[in-house]
Formats: structure tokens, C-alpha cells, sequence
């Protein structure tokens, strides 16, 4: 029977980046090697298959989980400027309203500088929170797939 961790997609874990792929080639190429294991295990192949094979599965595996690695350093490097865009959003803004208290700035310029810092503040925190979402969701979905029943390498 199958569980409900077995059907989730990539899509419903916040994926849809266009990495995709890449995770479904590591499923597909660590299973393969699971099995391979499993059939030399048994006895069935013979070394000289087993090494090619496994070399095959193995080069290609390495590749995907490298993609991979990049592809989350990315995020996490992403999320990091993002946050600091906000920050700066954020000291900008503390900066403006010490300025508009004091009287340095009319309103009229406090208004149109305000309206531009809370766009800044908004857009970077919405991007700083996808970035780190993609890039936790990411983490996740290899936990999952690791740890999720029925997965070979579990048994």
C-alpha cells in the first residue's frame, strides 16, 4: 500500500523552480544503485557488470547531487542579500522618520521617500522569505525522499 508521503510531488513541497528534474534524477539514480546492491548482494551479477554499472549510477548521481548543491548554495546566498537589501530597506526607513521628526524633510518628501523605502521593505522581504523557503524546502525534500517508507535503502 502506498502512504501518503509516497505521492507527494515536487510542487506540493514549494518546488517548481525548475529543479525539478535534478531531484528526480537523484531519486532515480540512488535507487538504481540501492538495487544494484541488492542484485550483487544476491549473488547475481558478476563483479566486472556490477563495477560498470555501479560506476555508471554512481558518476551520475554525484553530478545530480552536485547540481543540487548549487542550486541550494544559490538560495541560501540569495536569501542572504535579500535580507541584507532589507536591512538596509529597514535603516533607511528608521533614518527618514528620525529626519521628518526632527524637520530636516517637508512631508511631501518624507511621503514619496516612505512610499519608496516600504516598496523596498516589501519586495526584498517577500524574495528574502521565497529564497529561504526554496532553499529549506529543497533540504526537506532530501530528508524525505531518505526517510520516507518503501524507500529501498530503508530496508
Amino acid at each position: 500500500m502506498e502512504s501518503s508521503l509516497d505521492t507527494v510531488s515536487n510542487n506540493s513541497m514549494g518546488f517548481g523552480t525548475g529543479i525539478d528534474w535534478n531531484n528526480t534524477e537523484i531519486e532515480k539514480n540512488a535507487t538504481m544503485l540501492i538495487r544494484l546492491l541488492g542484485l550483487h548482494e544476491a549473488g547475481t551479477l558478476s563483479p566486472a557488470v556490477f563495477n560498470n554499472i555501479a560506476k555508471k549510477y554512481s558518476s551520475k548521481l554525484e553530478g545530480s547531487l552536485g547540481l543540487w548543491k548549487q542550486y541550494y548554495n544559490i538560495q541560501e546566498r540569495e536569501a542572504d542579500i535579500y535580507g541584507s537589501e532589507l536591512n538596509r530597506a529597514m535603516e533607511q526607513n528608521a533614518t527618514l522618520t528620525a529626519r521628518q521628526r526632527i524637520g530636516d524633510i517637508t512631508m511631501e518628501e518624507y511621503d514619496l521617500k516612505q512610499a519608496m523605502i516600504q516598496w523596498d521593505i516589501e519586495n526584498n522581504k517577500d524574495k528574502a522569505n521565497i529564497a529561504k523557503r526554496t532553499s529549506t524546502n529543497s533540504i526537506n525534500y532530501m530528508i524525505h525522499w531518505t526517510t520516507r517508507p518503501g524507500n529501498p535503502s530503508n530496508k
